[in-house]
């Protein structure tokens, strides 16, 4: 920005314009910038620029007889010492020349307000000037860049999502990031599945795509990188539910029924990722439920659709499980689940089934109790206890020490309940592979034993 010099309390504003220029035959390209000087002490009005000034130099190099032209750059005109003249010195440096380093000496970018070769008295200098509050400087400035354009993340995009009309969406191609110095004026291509160019593209579905960009500079340097687009379903599926239902166990002498997560769902639909899965919880297999005496009331929750994509929408139902007569001939059956040391085992789902249906079920507190309800009159059934949760609560590596001991016949295991524990891939036998499987979830390779 320009340098006020002499500033005797003036109001002294400056602003630019500039012009682009992209084919210069020694530069990348070429910035022609006009600043405007304004001294709004000396406007009247409107500024008018009535008076073109001329430099410290054109002015020395006139006053010298050298003429009303500067000889084109490098050469500086008739600007060398002896003899310095004071009076157009106009930068106040001691000297009319500039050092070699400066591509545009400084004594042909410093202006007087109002002096100009057409004003100057060369008797008297000082007062030649003809001041009318604005001075006009036009800047070249020619840009040259030997670094190429890079793609710093090696071409990464977000992934892109199919939102509000689903696989109707007009799809825009992102730009991936990009480093370069003039990023306004960066020439940017790509190649797609569906063609060139950024789009919009339309019926665009789910999956992975490859993409080519191509990248060139005002320069003419470029680069260009290949890449994938991921494209999901982002919009949950539409479901229309019935709000309440009422149930009952019609008359059964076993008093248990199967719920399905789609009696309570009227209709359910997906525009992009179909088929649609109902379900009491976002997991698409947690679609049954089985009721029993223990379930009879009122009772309300969600019900889930959910698409391939994994979107989902609830929708809040309420089930009323009428009373069954059966229900009232139910006689408790009780039971302590616990550790071959007497130690209570919490958490252990009890399932009481005859004929193989669930009749009732519990689940123990910490004092490893349980209370089913058994039909008056039943005497075949079966007392279902499980647990699969916290695989490794209690397990360290002195486990494995243990389980290899007892695989090679050293300290062998010295009851079935632990034998049983060993035998982690439920095979029958304590093996070597039952080792890999302990090992595999102590190193959280595995989340839980596949069996």
């Amino acid at each position: 920005e320009p340098l006020i010099l002499q500033d005797d309390c003036e109001l002294v504003s400056f602003s630019y314009e500039d012009e682009y220029f992209d084919d210069v035959s020694d530069a990348c390209f070429k910035i022609v910038r006009t600043w405007t000087v304004i001294n709004w002490c000396e406007v009247d009005g409107s500024p008018e620029n009535t008076v073109v000034e001329s430099s410290e130099a054109a002015l020395v190099h006139f006053f010298n007889g050298c003429g009303s032209s500067l000889p084109p750059l490098p050469q500086q005109g008739c600007v060398q010492e002896p003899p310095l003249l004071p009076f157009l010195d106009l930068n106040g440096d001691g000297d009319h020349t500039a050092p070699s380093f400066e591509r545009v000496p400084e004594e042909r970018r410093t202006f007087r307000e109002g002096l100009s070769l057409q004003t100057l008295d060369p008797n008297a200098p000082d007062l030649g000037a003809q001041p009318d509050g604005v001075i006009v400087y036009q800047q070249t400035i020619k840009v040259e860049d030997k670094a190429l354009p890079a793609f710093p993340d090696q071409c990464q995009l977000p992934v892109l999502c199919l939102e509000a009309n689903g696989c109707g969406d007009a799809l825009l191609i992102p730009v991936p990031q990009i480093a370069e110095c003039y990023l306004d004026n960066l020439v940017i291509g790509v190649t797609t599945p569906w063609g060139p160019g950024f789009g919009p593209y339309s019926g665009i579905e789910p999956g992975t795509y490859e993409l080519s960009y191509i990248v060139m500079d005002p320069c003419g340097q470029s680069a260009s990188c290949s890449t994938t687009l991921e494209v999901v379903d982002c919009q949950p599926p539409e479901m229309l539910c019935m709000g309440e239902l009422e149930l009952d166990f019609g008359g059964a002498a076993v008093p248990v029924m199967e719920l399905k997560a789609r009696q309570f769902v009227l209709s359910a639909s997906d525009l992009c990722s179909a088929p649609v899965a109902i379900a009491f919880s976002t997991d698409p297999a947690d679609s049954v439920r089985l009721l029993t005496c223990a379930d009879q009331g009122m009772h309300t929750f969600e019900i889930f659709a959910i698409d391939t994509a994994g979107n989902f929408s609830s929708c809040t139902n309420t089930f009323i499980l009428e009373d069954s007569a059966a229900c009232a001939q139910l006689q408790p059956l009780g039971g302590l689940i616990r550790t071959e040391t007497g130690k209570p085992v919490n958490l252990v789902q009890v399932n009481l089934l005859v004929d193989s249906l669930p009749v009732s079920m519990d689940t123990t507190g910490p004092n490893g109790t349980y209370q089913l309800g058994l039909p008056f009159g039943t005497t075949d059934y079966l007392v279902v206890p499980s647990k699969s949760i916290n695989p490794l609560n209690g397990v360290t590596t002195f486990d494995m020490v243990l389980i290899t001991k007892h695989i090679l016949n050293v300290q062998p295991l010295d009851s079935p309940y632990k034998i049983i524990a060993a035998d982690i891939n439920a095979s029958g036998r304590v093996t070597t592979f039952d080792l890999v499987l302990l090992r595999r979830l102590i190193l959280f390779l595995d989340a839980n034993f596949p069996s």
